[in-house]
């Protein structure tokens, strides 16, 4: 179906009309495009922007993304509108760490989100590809090579996921430990990305702490104003904030599996999820990756009998309040915990043998068919 349609629109527009562009005589000036994008801003933060803007010419092209915008409105367009993220230069793909502590390739940024045609988010990013190897030297040569296969893994990717679900879609992620199987990856290149993932590792909550805040004598954290960029709000901005949070979350327990707020099985489903994360997640990485903790031997001994001590936990629970986590309905509790049971040692056989309840857990949201589709994507 999909190379059906990809004939369709090639035949309402060639790709070839996507090759040139001419400057509408229309055309606003960029500097009066920016000067513009600065309406509603706060005043204070303004002159911090342009002098980021006026850094250099990439720095130029990440903070002028409606000047591109208006270009792009008038170029031609082959028709299916989509959600497009707007912004999607370069430098908003990065490296990103996972719930589950694994480094992700993935993009950020998506103020500019919108509905728009596929072909914006392209050229936006091939052009700051183009931009990106100019500023570091490429040649004209490099800087095409480079586009090129910036183009080409875009319509490799479609290609790929164009038959794929939404959920199958979600699930798939570019693992940077994980060399890829279906495309080539030079040795050097390799090399660079394993390098770029042990520094993302290393970026994390822990190290930016210290930058932004100060420890107080009562052992609490506090931020360190740093106008313009980070100053105190008042109490009146604070509390709109909380609430506002407050409200969005209540939107969520549907599509999240997360029991109503307020009830008995909502506080239940709290409780699993922070013994799980902080006691048998935690656990796990000391299990299977014990030499960053300490001594290999003792330490993956003694995570895997805490892993035990707490499925005991839940296996008692279970038996008293089961058939799930929360009583008789599944909750996201459930799905997490099913997660971390297939990760059991040495088996499946040993962990029914010991916890049979936790297995039936397991064992039910495996038969789910989403639960089937991500694992199958996920292994792919």
């Amino acid at each position: 179906m999909h190379r059906k349609i990809d004939k369709n629109i090639d035949a309402v527009l060639p790709h070839e009309a996507h090759a040139a562009w001419t400057p509408p005589k229309n055309r606003p000036g960029a500097a009066d495009t920016v000067l513009a994008g600065n309406a509603g801003r706060q005043e204070a933060l303004i002159p911090l922007r342009m002098g980021r803007m006026a850094a250099s010419p990439f720095a130029f092209l990440r903070g002028a993304a409606a000047v591109m915008a208006w270009d792009l409105s008038h170029t031609p367009v082959s028709g299916p509108q989509v959600i497009i993220d707007g912004d999607a230069h370069i430098n908003n793909f990065g490296l990103f760490g996972t719930p589950q502590r694994e480094i992700i390739l993935d993009i950020n940024d998506f103020d500019e989100a919108t509905n728009g045609p596929w072909e914006w988010d392209v050229k936006r990013l091939v052009a700051s590809v183009n931009v990106a190897g100019r500023e570091n030297g490429l040649t004209r040569k490099d800087r095409r090579r480079a586009v090129m296969r910036a183009a080409l893994g875009y319509r490799w990717n479609i290609t790929r996921l164009s038959n794929a679900g939404v959920l199958d879609v979600w699930a798939r992620f570019t693992y940077s430990e994980r060399k890829p199987t279906a495309i080539k990856v030079p040795g050097k290149a390799w090399a660079i990305i394993q390098k770029t993932a042990d520094k993302a590792r290393r970026t994390n909550n822990e190290t930016l702490l210290p930058k932004v805040a100060r420890r107080g004598h009562d052992g609490g954290w506090r931020f360190v104003e740093a106008p313009p960029i980070l100053t105190r709000v008042n109490d009146a901005t604070r509390e709109q904030v909380v609430a506002s949070l407050t409200e969005y979350a209540e939107t969520l327990p549907a599509a999240r599996m997360t029991p109503a707020a307020g009830s008995s099985a909502r506080a239940l489903m709290l409780q699993w999820m922070a013994l799980l994360s902080a006691g048998t997640y935690e656990s796990n990485l000391r299990h299977f990756y014990p030499e960053r903790y300490g001594e290999p031997v003792s330490v993956k001994t003694s995570a895997h009998k805490e892993i035990d001590r707490i499925y005991g936990v839940l296996e008692a629970d279970i038996a008293r309040k089961g058939p799930y986590l929360c009583g008789s309905e599944l909750c996201a509790a459930d799905i997490y915990l099913a997660m971390l049971a297939s990760w059991y040692e040495p088996d499946a056989t040993a962990l029914g043998e010991r916890f049979p309840r936790v297995l039936a857990i397991h064992d039910a949201v495996a038969k789910r068919p989403t639960w089937q589709r991500v694992q199958a994507a996920n292994a792919s």
